[in-house]
């Protein structure tokens, strides 16, 4: 998000976004804000877009061998539990212990499944060894790659309930954790990614897609606007490397993997800010934003949360952004792009 400020070290809010599944949405739009329990409601609807032409931005993206490192939980005897007793802190996807960064995804994850979700994590010291917990237990050590980054699949039993995944780096002592729900039923694919926060300019993260048709072409976005394909392998996953060059200076936007098929869409929203650190280093930032959700239906719409944190205790927090896409505003739409503070 950009020019998020949060009032102490955390601040959260809630929207409403009607009609925008299927869309991408990187930044909420403002209008009337409500207060529930503390929590500011902004009720947001779809309305032509900006009436100015973003600058370019150009992503490239190189392949990255690797993306068949999976690790069958059911052979280990790891299933999801919903009564264990949950790993050292942080068991989160956001930030970790000194900037790193642990992203796993779908967070609702399938069982009985051979590569069932995808885990990425940022930050640790270049070719460390790397130690990843699944629901307390060590599963397998990594050596982080010279960017300090690691990655791997998880395949699944059919038990349902909680997986929690921490990756903690013997050197560096960094920690960073994500947590999950095995589900039966449909799920949708996935898409994990880290750092979280790159450099406008030649910054770079590492993108895992899992939940896919095997052996397929699956197109990458920056806010819809398509940047190349990657292909899945036979477990319908596949690993790449994304550079990021911007003109615009300091944004958010939502990267996405999608095919032609309906319901075969991932996305997570990024910040692009030049405060994140030399590349390829990210996260070096000390305020950041997070919302739960990128991707939306179009025909129903739905809600997101919205988490900042790293601002200073009593200061104004200034929410900024645009909400695109089509079908007229209401009458009292506040306009396309303007911030609001709670």
């Amino acid at each position: 998000m950009r020019h998020m400020v949060g009032r102490g070290a955390l601040a959260c809010a809630a929207l409403l976004l009607v009609g925008l599944l299927g869309r991408e949405v990187a930044a909420p739009a403002t209008a009337q804000i409500q207060s529930t329990q503390a929590v500011p409601v902004f009720q947001a609807q779809v309305g032509p877009p900006p009436p100015f032409a973003a600058a370019p931005v150009a992503i490239a993206g190189a392949p990255v061998a690797g993306a068949d490192s999976v690790i069958d939980l059911g052979r280990l005897g790891i299933s999801g539990a919903t009564g264990a007793a949950p790993p050292a802190l942080p068991a989160t996807g956001a930030i970790g212990t000194s900037n790193a960064y642990l992203s796993l995804s779908p967070d609702l994850i399938p069982v009985s499944t051979t590569v069932a979700v995808g885990i990425v994590g940022s930050g640790f010291t270049a070719a460390e060894l790397v130690d990843i917990y699944a629901n307390g237990a060590l599963i397998t050590t990594l050596t982080a790659d010279g960017n300090g980054r690691v990655t791997l699949g998880l395949g699944t039993l059919a038990g349902t309930g909680d997986l929690t995944i921490l990756a903690t780096g013997r050197t560096s002592g960094k920690s960073a954790g994500s947590v999950g729900r095995l589900v039966t039923g449909p799920t949708v694919p996935g898409l994990a990614t880290a750092p979280h926060a790159v450099n406008p300019t030649s910054g770079t993260f590492l993108a895992r897609i899992t939940g896919f048709p095997a052996n397929t072409s699956v197109t990458y976005a920056r806010n819809g606007v398509a940047g190349g394909t990657l292909m899945t392998d036979a477990n319908g996953q596949g690993l790449i490397n994304l550079t990021v060059n911007s003109v615009i200076g300091d944004s958010s936007a939502v990267y996405s993997f999608h095919t032609a098929t309906t319901g075969q869409f991932a996305g997570v929203s990024m910040e692009e800010r030049a405060d994140a650190g030399t590349p390829p280093v990210g996260d070096q930032n000390t305020t950041r934003a997070f919302i739960d959700r990128a991707i939306f239906n179009s025909a129903v719409g739905g809600n997101l949360g919205l988490v900042g944190e790293g601002f200073q205790a009593g200061e104004t927090v200034v929410v900024s952004g645009c909400l695109t896409g089509a079908g007229p505003p209401p009458p009292t739409r506040m306009g396309p792009c303007r911030p609001s503070s709670f």
